[in-house]
């Protein structure tokens, strides 16, 4: 089998036999407000709302119910922004993920936020979502596919109203 390169949190990289990958596909919300973009602090650093696609369920279905579960809010994707592949060692278990992720544009449908119900794992690591004044992303560190911040900053400055 070919090696590969799967990275970690820290951005270390891993050469590892692509036989041992997990495949995980996995959807994450933009979701901007007055200048502002809901974010999940990790640690020092942060990362888009959003997760894994359970079996069975289809990408917008695991998109809204990601983004009510960590966020507590109802939203509407609107348009995605781009896909991409990470290949990565989760901080969790040390288990080596293919992961193809969407992102996706979103608007919030909900005029009140519900509570946010993290998973037990979870509680570990994330804390609740905070809006960070998006002319800070290039400052912040990421957890995930880092070009996806890139993509927001130069979408936000054309359309300012991605």
């Amino acid at each position: 089998m070919p090696k590969v390169v799967v990275h970690d949190i820290n951005g270390k990289n891993f050469k590892i036999d692509s036989k041992s990958l997990i495949f995980n596909p996995a959807v994450y919300g933009i979701i901007i407000k007055r200048n502002k973009i809901l974010l999940l602090p990790v640690g020092d650093k942060y990362a888009l709302p959003g997760g894994s696609i359970e079996m069975g369920e289809g990408h917008i279905e695991a998109l809204t119910r990601e983004i009510k579960e960590e966020t507590g809010l109802g939203i509407k994707p609107t348009k995605i922004l781009n896909i991409y592949t990470s290949l990565y060692k989760s901080f969790k278990t040390g288990t080596n993920y293919h992961c193809i992720q969407l992102f996706y544009i979103c608007k919030i449908t909900t005029a009140k936020q519900e509570k946010i119900r993290f998973t037990v794992d979870e509680k570990k690591y994330l804390k609740p979502a905070q809006w960070v004044d998006i002319s800070k992303l290039k400052s912040l560190k990421y957890i995930g596919s880092e070009p996806v911040f890139a993509d927001i900053m130069k979408n936000y400055k054309k359309e300012s109203n991605i």
